[in-house]
């Protein structure tokens, strides 16, 4: 029976090779597709190659790319999860229906993946809006206004600064003497207020002790 059985794969194993149909009595077509197909299996458990991968059907090939894959994923896990994500959020190479640009009406679900698809145009977009928002247009209108001073004889200029430069530089003493007695009058103004809000405070304290001790010598005062 094992000699049997031996000469059985010896002939799948040719039939394997060589692409022939068995010409041996003993071995019928079920018995000998039946042992290709688990010669096929073993070799793609265990990772053989074809001999001839050249001549090897579509179907052996397409288990050798199974292979391949499944020995991609257990190197690189990151890819096996890339694959995950395309399924879940459908974007496969599959051809898709054509959409019907008559009624132009878009579902829910597609409006939302639109957005998915287009959310760093929209966010690039939403930031040049706020920017554009913020922005001093009196002052940007000044400033493309000012451009033609640049035609001006800068020299002229100067050389009236530098005749007024004792002027300019009592001006500039007398601007920062009067920032330091602003900070002066802010600081007495403010200790002012902290003063008058502690004097309040008080009396608001001394009311309420008062009025207690009025309520408490109601009560202690005997009744007629």
């Amino acid at each position: 029976m094992a000699a049997i059985c031996n000469r059985y794969c010896m002939e799948a194993v040719k039939m394997r090779q060589n692409k022939i149909n068995c010409s041996l009595p003993l071995m019928d077509p079920t018995t000998a597709n039946a042992l290709l197909r688990r010669l096929d299996d073993l070799e793609l458990r265990v990772g053989a190659s074809s001999d001839d991968e050249d001549s090897a059907d579509l179907k052996n090939q397409v288990k050798y790319l199974q292979r391949d894959l499944h020995k991609l994923y257990e190197t690189r896990p990151e890819i096996k999860k890339l694959t995950t994500l395309t399924e879940q959020l459908n974007l496969s190479n599959e051809p898709r229906a054509p959409v019907d640009t008559q009624s132009g009406q878009l579902t829910a679900e597609e409006k939302k993946k639109v957005l998915l698809l287009k959310y760093p145009q929209v966010k690039t977009a939403y930031n040049n809006l706020i920017e554009l928002s913020n922005m001093d247009i009196s002052r940007l209108i000044n400033n493309i206004s000012s451009l033609s001073d640049k035609t001006r004889n800068l020299g002229s200029d100067r050389n009236k600064l530098l005749r007024r430069e004792k002027q300019i530089k009592q001006l500039t003493s007398d601007f920062h003497w009067l920032v330091v007695k602003n900070m002066c009058v802010l600081e007495r103004y403010t200790a002012l207020a902290i003063e008058q809000n502690e004097f309040w405070t008080d009396v608001e304290r001394q009311m309420k002790q008062i009025s207690t001790a009025m309520t408490i010598e109601r009560k202690n005062q005997p009744k007629y």
